[in-house]
């Protein structure tokens, strides 16, 4: 990733408090199938969009949750990011099970670099979405860093292809 690109993103998260939920018998029926079609979705469209519109990043989002698999990245370009909380998508049921105390196994694990984001200590302001950067996904989208000038057309062909594709952030230098 380049200073200034921004970061989209081509699923809502949840799948893993979700899932999590199932054995417990609190995540609700109608959640079900948002959850199985968001799983079932391939990252083949995405990832084709990714290259035609010449991403300088990408990864996808599994098992480290959207934070671990976005530091991956921005390590790795050497840049830092500025996340809007309020525009990461969730998956119908997360933010009901987060005031429930549910989460999955891996989550706790996850959280072992929330040190590494800034944010205001009694905010509570998007408190699902940020917990939700640390929820590990089953069959997660992509997290994409495109040129400013890209991404209009990007998301406009995502929505072509049926793809749900969020504009979260900017990277910004190291």
């Amino acid at each position: 990733a380049r200073p200034g690109d921004v970061l989209v993103l081509t699923k809502p998260l949840g799948t893993g408090i979700l899932l999590a939920g199932l054995p417990r018998g609190i995540t609700h029926a109608e959640w079900m199938s948002p959850l199985l079609e968001s799983m079932l979705k391939s990252n083949a469209a995405p990832a084709r969009l990714a290259r035609e519109f010449a991403a300088s990043a990408l990864t996808d989002v599994t098992g480290f949750g959207l934070a671990g698999h976005m530091l991956e990245m921005l390590d790795a370009s050497n840049v830092s990011a500025t996340i809007d909380l309020g525009a990461i998508p969730l998956l119908p049921g997360f933010a009901d099970l987060i005031d429930q105390n549910v989460e999955s196994t891996l989550a706790p694990s996850n959280r072992e670099v929330e040190s590494r984001f800034a944010r205001e200590p009694h905010s509570t302001q998007h408190a699902p979405q940020f917990a939700a950067m640390f929820d590990p996904q089953t069959s997660g989208g992509l997290l994409v860093a495109l040129a400013p000038d890209r991404v209009a057309e990007f998301v406009a062909a995502s929505i072509e292809n049926a793809i749900q594709a969020a504009v979260i952030g900017t990277c910004q230098p190291a």
